[in-house]
């Protein structure tokens, strides 16, 4: 990977280590449902960038189920049963974008 692809890379994928980072320092999360719309947004804009930037099919879709599987461990794994926890558990990320047909 070049250096213009790996700041291509870093600038797609900031915003989503940014919310994991905050989520991992304990952040309270007090509207799960705007968070949970937020985090959704965010990996949508990074699939299309992905597409746009001309990565395979399955090389994207690695890289989003691997930022799913970090926004939703980062939630549910804070020791807390906020309303962002109560948000996740019924319908976590990866459920959402990699197990619902009518996400792909």
């Amino acid at each position: 990977m070049n250096t213009s692809e790996m700041s291509q890379i870093e600038r797609t994928f900031y915003p989503g280590w940014l919310m994991v980072s905050q989520l991992r320092g304990g952040q309270e999360v007090r509207d799960g449902e705007g968070l949970y719309r937020r985090a959704c947004r965010l990996v949508q804009e990074v699939k299309a960038t992905l597409t746009e930037a001309g990565y395979s099919d399955i090389s994207r879709d690695h890289m989003v189920y691997a930022l799913c599987a970090l926004l939703d461990e980062s939630v549910l794994n804070r020791g807390s049963t906020d309303d962002g926890y109560l948000t996740w558990r019924r319908d976590p990320l990866q459920a959402h974008f990699f197990w619902h047909p009518e996400c792909r």
